[in-house]
């Protein structure tokens, strides 16, 4: 049987989703060991992603339940149209030998054309283990990301 995942854009008044997200996302940051702490208002700052008009917060879900986000930024300043910069990709790790990844960044470019992006752009620097790093790298490759190193771009078409 197969696994089955859902990817939804969190909305404005889905306060368990933020929640949710929020709480990965403190994983996130302890597992990564990168030099940072979150704010005590990470609630907020999530909130702010959801009520903003250039980015947008998502996460794939297995039985309702998140099991990784993405948060996904649209900038036009320097190109019409607007260019798709995909960061805070994570996954639970229990999750990431699964097809959760691949749902996720699926939903992620089905969005972005949506949205009228013409490229995808994606940083693979990860400070959690190499391993994923290089999964993570294979997992947009495979998906038809072009590496220029140091990041990754698809062309929407």
């Amino acid at each position: 049987m197969s696994e089955y995942f859902t990817v939804k854009e969190v909305r404005e008044d889905d306060v368990t989703s933020i929640g949710r997200c929020c709480a990965m996302a403190e994983r996130y940051a302890s597992e990564s060991r990168w030099d940072i702490t979150l704010p005590d208002d990470l609630h907020q700052k999530f909130k702010n992603v959801v009520y903003s008009e250039s980015s947008v917060l998502l996460y794939v879900s297995k039985e309702a339940v998140p099991v990784g986000f993405a948060v996904v930024t649209y900038d036009g300043t320097f190109s019409v149209p607007p260019l798709g910069i995909l960061y805070m990709f994570y996954i639970l790790p229990s999750y990431r030998a699964t097809q959760a990844s691949i749902r996720l960044i699926s939903g992620i470019i089905r969005m972005a054309k949506l949205d009228g992006c013409k490229y995808l752009f994606a940083s693979t620097f990860s400070m959690i283990d190499e391993r994923t790093t290089k999964a993570f790298d294979r997992m947009l490759e495979r998906q038809g990301f072009e590496a220029l190193t140091p990041c990754y771009m698809k062309e929407l078409v």
